[in-house]
């Protein structure tokens, strides 16, 4: 990785990943289909590519000539850091080396069925991700905002199914950020028949998340609202 990044004269190297699940290790590729900023920003959005800084190799010159800050808050910190990185970068590169393995830990802070650490680990995700609207003027731009509507609306319904049974706590948190992205997607006429089909509690496998979202944001759109 880091020979690449000095061959290349890299600002940042985006490279492959191994995940480990139940004792076996998967290859998963991350070559994009474009190196293209706003191309780069959208995919990793809509989880084609993972914002993860452990799968990337950023030039420390960067950081300290533009004096990118770091994430304010502590969820979403990584794809915070990429993408303000990425409005510097002039020379992306792709590399297939592989040297990172991400382990699955059911007991993290993401995975957690706690109702209050579910809505403090949301709320702390949409602060990231309206601070980067902000500082990347992503208001400008129609496709960015859309794939971040996807993605803010992905999470939502991920908080709403995990946290079903305290919609009443959970409405103001729902509403309270990004309310444009919900308009049609308005939580108090989602049919509730429709959220037990999940399983309350289930862990999901993260690299299956944004399917899922996207299967259940499918569903409630087809309801009367």
């Amino acid at each position: 990785m880091t020979e690449c990044a000095e061959n290349e004269q890299a600002d940042i190297v985006l490279t492959d990943y191994y995940i480990d699940l139940s004792g076996k290790q998967e290859l998963v590729h991350q070559k994009p289909i474009s190196l293209d900023k706003k191309r780069l920003i959208c995919d990793a959005l809509e989880a084609r590519h993972h914002a993860g800084l452990w799968c990337k190799i950023f030039r420390r010159e960067v950081i300290a000539r533009n004096a990118i800050p770091p994430a304010p808050y502590s969820y979403y910190e990584d794809m915070f850091s990429y993408f303000s990185f990425l409005q510097y970068a002039t020379n992306i590169v792709y590399s297939p080396c592989a040297t990172y393995h991400y382990r699955y830990n059911q007991q993290s802070m993401t995975n957690s069925i706690d109702v209050p650490m579910r809505i403090s680990t949301y709320e702390q995700c949409m602060k990231n991700l309206e601070e980067l609207v902000r500082i990347c003027k992503f208001s400008d731009d129609e496709e960015i905002m859309k794939a971040l509507y996807d993605r803010v609306n992905g999470e939502k319904i991920r908080l709403f199914i995990f946290c079903s049974q305290h919609y009443q706590f959970l409405k103001s948190s729902l509403m309270s950020y990004f309310p444009q992205s919900f308009t049609t997607l308005q939580p108090h006429t989602i049919n509730e028949r429709i959220v037990y089909l999940t399983i309350k509690g289930k862990v999901i496998f993260q690299h299956l998340y944004m399917l899922w979202y996207r299967l259940c944001r499918k569903l409630l759109l087809k309801q009367k609202i």
